[in-house]
């Protein structure tokens, strides 16, 4: 590993994009890589560089946005034409500049997944495909170019779900199962997280299971939540969402509850833990919704659902629930549903035998609890081109009893407003999330007023190997969706999605026993707060506002006027609501207002928007 310099580590910004812009324009203005050590000395600059701000989340950012560039994928072509056939030739010049060259995309694509996008786009991805399927043999553990392979091909498909399907055509799965039966454990416990992206829900890696839950133990036993190979590392937070990956098969769920991952996932929930690392830091609370997570997703498995471990984990849930955090909150609720809400709804004949639960015909047959008497209308959101999958969502929904609205006639123009008529009438949201979905304006649009209108919103997968991203993210629909990316996928999960379709509008909330209701109405309602600093009087004033108050609030400060059309929906109820957001992470505020209302603040604005606002809920 390259240790990074104090002269670099101490650089601004623009400084560190001056040098590796310099740097690959050495590499690619090179005829020769082979003999070239003025290109092996930029690649090993870059890595200086890249090494330095580890620690660095801005600077990570600003960095991964000005690499995707520069033409990397182009760049690679050409390094990998001059330099693959010295892969397995150790002690060869040609071997070692190889090496530290991917050693460079190893940083790079960790930071950035357009990089990771256009290696797949111009052929990179089935080039170091094709070499691990002929050299893979020949790997004997060396931290050598074989070795930096795997690990880009690791960053390029767990930050760029598009590439599934290169990886799927180019053998990925055939290729990386032979790998678990290598002896190295580096070589094995990569191909796993790799196999974790690209397999599908019939596909399983039993044999991998085991190995990624002791090497968790092993991270979580640590201080730094990280476990320790021969000559790399693996940190909870990756291992668990591997294991993640991997539970959306019913055999792996047995697997994972088989060899412990219940008692792992129950001590994560109670002690999350923070540290930066490239593109990824303050680890605890995604550590702690990744363990959620996993204890949802075993859940539905009725053996596991009642088993002594899983009951263990909902003392942890219920305090987690009580987190700060509203995403913790919410998906705290809903694993305790599933964990709790079957055992206290359904009938028990006797202790030792459980009432079944309902097939997919049974739940569809019955109508909706109070569905036709209080004319519940659900609104399915999707992308157009995904018609078929969502009237077969909306035939089977009607069949259970609800009213459903869908865009079936690819609204434009004025008939938007249909759109916003049906979310304002619609008791519930059903957003089907793909690629074409997040990047369709329209349905952004949706989305958006469906969630500043504060209606309950039930995720749905729609694309096979599309991880929610961009604003899906930002508005926290990552976790706990509900997988119907084929026919068979929708007729298995709609007992699922009935079930929470139910919860999220309150049905059999009250048939919940113990100290989970508090948890569950908290989280469906008045505990949606974040961390305040304000007087309720304050609140209670600006709650009040119309949009014109808002607008007028704005226009008291010469340097906030110009935010005045980013915030031309907002009312004082979304400021209050915005403003929990902003005292919980600043960051993901700012974030959220950038990703979702285009709204971006330069230094200065920043500093008069934090103190004006700040000001509207201070303590009197």
């Amino acid at each position: 590993v390259i240790k990074s310099s104090r002269k670099t580590s101490k650089m601004s910004i623009e400084e560190l994009k001056a040098k590796i812009t310099n740097n690959l324009q050495c590499l690619q203005q090179c005829t020769d890589y082979t003999t070239s050590d003025a290109a092996c000395e930029a690649a090993d600059d870059n890595n200086d560089v890249l090494l330095s701000i580890l620690n660095q989340p801005d600077k990570q950012k600003a960095l991964a946005k000005h690499v995707a560039k520069l033409n990397l994928g182009t760049l690679f072509k050409r390094v990998w034409e001059s330099l693959s056939r010295f892969i397995t030739k150790k002690h060869s010049q040609g071997y070692a500049y190889f090496g530290i060259i991917l050693e460079m995309y190893v940083n790079i694509t960790d930071i950035s997944p357009e990089v990771s996008k256009e290696l797949g786009e111009v052929g990179c991805i089935r080039l170091m495909l094709q070499a691990m399927e002929t050299f893979g043999k020949d790997y004997n553990g060396d931290a050598g170019p074989l070795y930096y392979i795997t690990t880009i091909l690791l960053n390029s498909i767990q930050d760029c779900t598009e590439n599934i399907s290169i990886y799927r055509r180019g053998n990925a799965v055939s290729i990386y199962k032979r790998y678990l039966d290598s002896e190295n454990v580096e070589v094995k416990t990569d191909s796993l997280r790799i196999l974790a992206y690209i397999v599908d829900e019939e596909e399983t890696t039993n044999d991998g299971v085991a190995l990624l839950l002791s090497l968790l133990k092993d991270a979580t036993s640590n201080k730094d939540h990280r476990a320790y190979l021969d000559t790399a590392t693996e940190s909870a937070l990756e291992l668990i969402q591997a294991l993640n990956k991997l539970a959306v098969n019913d055999a792996n769920k047995k697997e994972i509850a088989k060899h412990g991952g219940i008692p792992v996932f129950t001590r994560m929930l109670r002690s999350g833990f923070v540290f930066t690392r490239m593109q990824r830091n303050n680890f605890s609370k995604e550590e702690q919704c990744a363990a959620v997570q996993a204890l949802w997703h075993l859940a539905f498995i009725d053996e596991i659902r009642t088993s002594k471990e899983m009951q263990t984990s909902v003392k942890a849930l219920e305090k987690l629930a009580k987190s700060d955090n509203h995403h913790l909150q919410e998906i705290c609720a809903h694993a305790l549903a599933q964990i709790k809400g079957h055992l206290s709804s359904k009938k028990v004949a006797s202790s030792q035998s459980k009432e079944v639960p309902p097939s997919y015909e049974e739940a569809i047959s019955q109508p909706a609890k109070s569905a036709s008497s209080r004319k519940v209308q659900v609104m399915i959101s999707y992308q157009w081109d995904n018609q078929k999958t969502t009237i077969r969502l909306r035939d089977n929904l009607v069949n259970a009893g609800y009213q459903v609205w869908m865009d079936i006639t690819h609204m434009r123009g004025s008939l938007l407003d249909a759109m916003a008529k049906a979310v304002e009438t619609s008791s519930l949201v059903l957003i089907c999330m793909s690629e074409k979905y997040k990047n369709s304006n329209n349905c952004r649009a949706e989305a958006q007023y469906a969630f500043t209108k504060e209606k309950p919103i039930v995720p749905l997968l729609l694309e096979r190997g599309y991880k929610p991203d961009g604003w899906l993210g930002i508005i926290g629909l990552t976790t706990l969706y509900h997988d119907i990316t084929s026919p068979k996928k929708l007729d298995t999960k709609m007992p699922e999605i009935l079930a929470a379709i139910q919860y999220a509008l309150g049905g059999d909330v009250d048939e919940i026993d113990g100290p989970i209701l508090p948890i569950l109405q908290e989280a469906q309602g008045t505990a949606r707060k974040s961390k305040e600093k304000g007087s309720s009087q304050a609140k209670k004033l600006v709650r009040q506002w119309s949009i014109e108050d808002v607008q007028d609030w704005l226009k008291e400060n010469k340097e906030l006027i110009k935010l005045c059309e980013a915030f031309k929906t907002f009312t004082g109820r979304h400021l209050e609501k915005w403003y929990g957001k902003y005292c919980e992470d600043k960051n993901a505020f700012y974030n959220h207002l950038e990703a979702t209302y285009e709204c971006s603040m330069d230094d200065r604005t920043r500093f008069e928007f934090e103190v004006a606002f700040e000001k509207l809920f201070e303590e009197e």
